[in-house]
């Protein structure tokens, strides 16, 4: 449930606390909801600023380099305790 309220989905994100805000950025889930929102309001020019944080292309790459490092740190915590 940590990342429903950090990542922006119940609340705006763009005002939090600096605590919470460090927090909210290393949530993978914020980048994927500000991509489904950047994707959904792309062509409408005054609510896109509003709302939408970075630019899609922006949100998939850190959505993608997030996946590459938690699978590598993932793999190698895994393969030290067997």
């Amino acid at each position: 449930f940590p990342q429903f309220f950090l990542a922006g989905v119940f609340s705006p994100i763009k005002v939090l606390p600096f605590y919470l805000d460090v927090l909210s950025r290393i949530s993978p889930m914020r980048y994927a909801v500000d991509l489904a929102r950047g994707v959904f309001y792309v062509g409408r020019p005054g609510e896109y600023e509003k709302v939408v944080l970075a630019s899609p292309l922006a949100n998939a790459a850190i959505i993608g380099l997030m996946f590459a490092a938690f699978l590598v740190v993932g793999t190698v915590l895994f393969v030290r305790r067997e």
